[in-house]
């Protein structure tokens, strides 16, 4: 099979967990190399990084070309994929550059600022006949997947409420305090919720209203809690938060109530399952790194010349979407809007 040559652009912290993904997929035999690192900051390569998911050992090892113009990596190196790790604000003026000049791109969420800059991209991989998929890792999760099976399935009856919730400090790092200036981040709910605002989307499908209300601190919208209401009922909740203290381990665990039984993920372990009838349980379902999941399936989707139906970046725009309404919804002090993503 043939093999794809992949560069990382940007390495800063999420980076380090898309480098360690490429070497597991390397280390299977899967045919993707990882070839190059980008950053204009040279000092990146060899420093460990710190994010909430905690610190980074992930350094540029491997024997990688390391390059601080993405002109001179791209002459040198012609990737087929450049893997997308920079600043959110600079995420659509990065895409369109790497389509333009015939590359593959997976790109880091939130896929851009506004659906319109999201829409721009898309026309652009359309015209450039690229491949172009941004990393809502969670679809490739074990744990989400799962629940998603279980849904599907329809042993515990239809869904009526699920709480997700997604903690963590304010984030210190990042390129000149990125994360603070919410034109350039979009924020707490832009930034972190929008992990769960696409796990919502993914597993029901569109919400038709939405509502949230938001704390500021240091950064507007800082903490919110958000609405999502579905044509059938469904209520689903969503808990972000960048005001937790500086040693609060990043968390994320959801609970979904349906007719027959409620889930229960702890974000550590397996999902344990409590039915109205019988004995809790706990689901059996291999562990997997999702960033390594993500990867494949892109690489599957060129080497393959397959159409991506499970994570198009026509999602990913209706997600930034979703998240900018449930913005939109809390700088009204909560008032309900509908959703409409078309």
């Amino acid at each position: 099979m043939e093999q794809l040559r992949v560069a990382i652009l940007g390495y800063g912290g999420i980076s380090r967990s898309h480098h360690h993904a490429y070497r597991l997929l390397a280390e299977e035999g899967f045919p993707v190399r990882l070839c190059a690192l980008c950053d204009i900051d040279p000092a990146q390569f060899d420093q460990t990084v710190s994010i909430n998911l905690g610190e980074s050992a992930q350094t540029a090892s491997d024997g990688l070309h390391l390059y601080t113009s993405l002109e001179d990596m791209l002459a040198a190196e012609k990737p087929d994929v450049v893997d997308v790790c920079l600043p959110t604000y600079l995420h659509k003026e990065y895409v369109l550059r790497l389509l333009r000049a015939g590359v593959h791109v997976q790109c880091e969420k939130p896929m851009a600022l506004s659906a319109a800059d999201c829409d721009e991209m898309i026309r652009a991989a359309d015209q450039a006949g690229r491949y172009l998929m941004i990393g809502q890792c969670l679809r490739f999760s074990a744990d989400y997947l799962a629940l998603k099976e279980l849904l599907d399935s329809g042993r515990i009856g239809r869904p009526l409420t699920m709480r997700m919730e997604r903690l963590s400090s304010l984030p210190r790092w990042g390129f000149e305090g990125w994360y603070h200036d919410v034109n350039r981040s979009g924020g707490c709910m832009l930034d972190l919720a929008i992990h769960d605002f696409d796990m919502a989307r993914f597993l029901f499908g569109e919400p038709e209203k939405v509502s949230a209300i938001a704390r500021d601190g240091i950064t507007p919208q800082q903490w919110s809690d958000s609405r999502l209401f579905f044509p059938d009922g469904l209520v689903v909740s969503v808990n972000a938060s960048w005001n937790e203290s500086a040693s609060f381990p990043f968390t994320c665990t959801f609970r979904l109530t349906a007719e027959h039984a409620t889930v229960l993920w702890d974000g550590q372990h397996p999902l344990r399952v409590f039915p109205d009838a019988g004995e809790p349980y706990t689901l059996s379902y291999p562990a997997r790194d999702y960033m390594a999941e993500e990867i494949r399936f892109l690489a599957t989707c060129i080497l393959k010349n397959c159409q991506n139906h499970k994570n198009p970046p026509s999602s990913a725009r209706n997600t930034v979407l979703l998240a900018n309404t449930l913005r939109e919804s809390a700088a009204r002090g909560g008032e309900v809007l509908r959703f409409s993503p078309d």
